[in-house]
């Protein structure tokens, strides 16, 4: 069963949690504004609101990141209780991101790398390579950007790559074959074959929601529980 979470850039703790209350889903994926956020503030939010903290996003590309950036990053999550770090930026050295897999070993926070067009996650070979030397790291699966290759994201893809072993978060954001977005469901994406893929798999993933399209969150997931509800 997917876990569903959202992320709404820089908004307050309190909007937050109305928000969480109203659509009933209770993981939040938080971005680097919220490092200079009260921790008595985050911590009574997380307590007493039920708000589970999937994530934190690192705003850059890795490298953009200094050592002591990437440590201020991990004390913040261990500090708060939030899950993971997701790098939504890999960049397009690998050499990097070994050195920051390095660098954060230390700390009890799950590290996660989102694939993206142009980056050394490009491609499922790309990943295959990657996730096979670093298998406590975790994938944010974004479809879309597979859709940009022209591909199938699920039948094509992560059906065949061993990186799927990995699957932490799934991106949901749909696009059609053309390259045009869609709303969730009305896509190529497969959101529907990759989360019952990640259940079969035994994984319990997270659905990763942002506004787009002009829509809100409210509003795309209300489209979501149509049908993502039911894998």
């Amino acid at each position: 069963m997917a876990r569903f979470s959202f992320y709404s850039p820089g908004t307050e703790i309190k909007a937050l949690e109305e928000l969480s209350a109203k659509i009933k889903v209770y993981g939040v994926e938080l971005d680097e504004t919220f490092l200079n956020a009260s921790r008595q503030e985050l911590l009574r939010a997380h307590y007493e609101s039920g708000l589970q903290y999937a994530c934190i996003h690192a705003k850059d590309d890795l490298e953009s990141y200094t050592t002591e950036a990437l440590q201020k990053l991990a004390f913040f999550c261990e500090a708060n209780e939030v899950e993971a770090i997701v790098f939504n930026n890999p960049g397009i050295s690998p050499k990097k991101a070994k050195e920051v897999l390095d660098t954060l070993k230390i700390f009890r926070v799950k590290l996660v790398f989102e694939n993206k067009n142009g980056s050394f996650l490009t491609t499922s070979k790309d990943m295959d390579a990657f996730f096979r030397e670093n298998r406590h790291v975790g994938l944010c699966y974004a479809p879309s950007e597979m859709i940009l290759q022209k591909t199938h994201p699920f039948f094509m893809e992560l059906i065949n790559g061993t990186y799927r072993k990995n699957l932490f978060m799934i991106r949901i954001h749909e696009r059609r074959l053309s390259g045009d977005e869609a709303l969730p469901l009305a896509g190529d994406s497969e959101l529907l074959e990759l989360f019952s893929a990640a259940a079969g798999f035994g994984r319990d993933v997270w659905g990763s929601l942002s506004p787009y399209l002009g829509y809100t969150i409210v509003e795309l997931h209300a489209i979501i529980c149509k049908g993502l509800l039911r894998v």
